[in-house]
């Protein structure tokens, strides 16, 4: 149970990097 806790944290901060990344390229392209 608590290693499929760590597991779906982990994989909940990579999709939030994933998508702050995004974002940033995003506003970016929009700057420009």
């Amino acid at each position: 149970m608590k290693r499929a806790v760590e597991k779906a944290a982990e994989v909940i901060r990579t999709g939030a990097g994933l998508y702050r990344e995004m974002a940033l390229s995003a506003l970016r392209l929009v700057r420009r």
